[in-house]
């Protein structure tokens, strides 16, 4: 299962499931935050003031979670979720020793 959630709701799914994996996507920088939320022309500017003082806040709160990918590039960034989620599921912890027994004989 894949969410979208902000970064309050990932930490309050994190303590209810501590097994979950946590990226947190951050911008290349505050300020092409600003220019990309700008350009989204969907808020006022008394709301995108707020936003960004929110985002410094939540910004800080990247070590909470287990990765980081910067969204420079879109493709790029989906990219290295795909690959963040694929390794994942490959850690030692998530193999099925059931599997393993009949793999290692």
């Amino acid at each position: 299962m894949l969410l979208d959630v902000d970064v309050q709701g990932a930490l309050r799914l994190k303590k209810e499931y501590p097994d979950a994996l946590t990226i947190f996507i951050l911008p290349p920088s505050i300020a092409s935050l600003k220019q990309r939320l700008r350009k989204r022309g969907t808020e006022t500017s008394d709301h995108l003031t707020v936003r960004f003082q929110n985002a410094r806040k939540e910004m800080r709160l990247y070590p909470r979670f287990e990765y980081v990918v910067v969204n420079k590039e879109l493709s790029e960034a989906v990219s290295r979720v795909l690959s963040i989620v694929e390794a994942h599921h490959c850690r030692t912890d998530k193999l099925n020793p059931e599997q393993m027994k009949r793999i290692s004989g």
